[in-house]
């Protein structure tokens, strides 16, 4: 099957806004794929042709959104970090739904987690990198925790309060928790 073609990605750009759609009103294990094809307006047999279950479909868009935010992060080859939270937001904005699963209302602690990891490494590495290091300490890893985890509690706070705040006052919070991270180091 052709995954770039026109009808396969419409498809499953379908069944994608479908299972966001009744993600915000019930949990995964409560959908069946009886009424996320009816949510969709695919065929049954079509959605079989694409995913195994319900689960697969959400483990897809899940992998897919971790890999968009570690090709996100690695493209930027200064790793200046105005750059990357900026990129970061927009990433945000421009995938509401699909960030909502991690950090909207009922959001998934698991995703948000993965999520956290994932910006965790490549932060040290990018420490690692920036700061000629030869290899991460134990306070690095505590300090980058620490920011990590505020720089989402920020994002998170954003996406709960439905993107009331401009992403530009976003973006300068982040850079003000970061001004003195390397204090604590």
């Amino acid at each position: 099957m052709n995954t770039n073609d026109r009808r396969v990605l419409k498809t499953q750009k379908a069944l994608r806004s479908a299972l966001l759609l009744l993600l915000n009103e019930k949990d995964l294990h409560s959908i069946t794929v009886k009424e996320l094809v009816n949510t969709a307006d695919v065929h049954r047999a079509t959605f079989y042709l694409h995913y195994q279950d319900v689960y697969d479909l959400y483990s897809q868009m899940e992998k897919e959104l971790l890999e968009d935010l570690t090709q996100l992060i690695s493209a930027d080859g200064n790793h200046s970090s105005d750059s990357i939270y900026l990129a970061i937001v927009d990433f945000v904005c421009g995938n509401k739904d699909l960030v909502d699963l991690a950090f909207g209302q009922g959001g998934n602690i698991q995703l948000r987690n993965k999520i956290c990891d994932l910006l965790i490494q490549n932060y040290l590495e990018i420490w690692v990198t920036e700061d000629d290091l030869n290899e991460i300490t134990e306070q690095m890893r505590f300090v980058t925790a620490y920011h990590i985890q505020g720089c989402l509690g920020i994002i998170e706070k954003w996406v709960k309060n439905n993107f009331q705040i401009p992403k530009e006052m976003i973006v300068e919070l982040i850079k003000k928790a970061d001004i003195n991270i390397g204090s604590l180091y």
